[in-house]
């Protein structure tokens, strides 16, 4: 029986994961670690297996130490704004060598690699010798683009027109349901067969960002447009409502639309789950 810490347990796919962790058999404790853990445990307090740990920041190794103590594995899921070497390298270290924790599911990015054309993968890729030095076993997840990455133009489908640079309709990008993300970091958990894989996961139907705008519209009821604009004149407008550290992410995300980077599904993720994917059109259905 494993007991695992989950790290980002009330994220956009950490929580996923617990109740996927909640409902296995090969389960008995699932340590979930928030900056807040009375939220955590308010969420989770149906939860038989969960116990909220709260984790202040970095600089807090007694929270660290509290939600590793007995656990055998760990996943790793960064929030958004914390640097990530610094993030990786804390948790791997005392994860690994202070708790004698034997596998680490990471959350990475997806196109990590020593050669990729922008920061974020490369860093994503250095993260993940980060981990693969420290664990007896690893696995990364690199997910596609979220299918809830489109509510970050809530404000323009609002206005009825979601202006971004992101190329015509003939560049694409597969993208992943975060539900489905848990679930399968869920399965690498509590299943043999996965050291030493990096998985791309995606919904198997790469889509450009004016099909997208299309479906939310029709999810909606609304008709809303969407408005291909430079990345010059997009930028200035962005960084009104975004941090820069966001803004960059984010402008990033963008140019490997325009490439048609990540635009070819690859089918890991239906291997893993055992089922089909949820498509877009149907999670905007739902989400909306």
């Amino acid at each position: 029986m494993s007991v695992i810490t989950v790290v980002g347990g009330t994220g956009t796919i950490g929580r996923h994961l617990v109740r996927y962790l909640q409902d296995s058999s090969a389960v008995s404790s699932i340590r979930v670690v928030s900056r807040d853990a009375a939220k955590a445990s308010k969420e989770f307090e149906s939860f038989s297996k969960v116990k909220a740990f709260e984790v202040k920041n970095l600089q807090d190794v007694a929270g660290r130490d509290a939600a590793l103590q007995g656990a055998n594995k760990i996943a790793l899921i960064k929030p958004f704004g914390i640097e990530m070497f610094d993030f990786t390298a804390r948790w791997s270290y005392d994860a690994a060598k202070k708790h004698g924790v034997e596998h680490c599911v990471l959350v990475s990015a997806v196109g990590a690699s020593d050669n990729a054309p922008l920061g974020v993968a490369k860093e994503s890729r250095a993260i993940e010798l980060i981990v693969e030095a420290s664990f007896p076993k690893w696995t990364h997840v690199r997910p596609n683009f979220f299918h809830s990455n489109v509510f970050w133009q809530a404000h323009g489908v609002k206005g009825g027109a979601v202006y971004a640079p992101c190329g015509d309709r003939s560049k694409k990008m597969s993208q992943v349901a975060p539900e489905d993300i848990g679930e399968a970091i869920g399965v690498v958990l509590t299943h043999e067969g996965h050291h030493g894989k990096a998985y791309t996961w995606d919904d198997g139907v790469p889509m450009s960002w004016e099909e997208q705008i299309e479906l939310i519209g029709k999810a909606i009821g609304k008709d809303v447009k969407y408005v291909e604009v430079p990345e010059a004149a997009w930028l200035p407008q962005a960084s009104k409502f975004m941090p820069s550290w966001e803004l960059e992410h984010t402008r990033q995300f963008y140019f490997l639309i325009r490439q048609g980077w990540g635009a070819n599904p690859l089918g890991d993720l239906q291997t893993v789950l055992g089922h089909a994917p949820i498509k877009f059109e149907d999670w905007i259905k739902k989400n909306t």
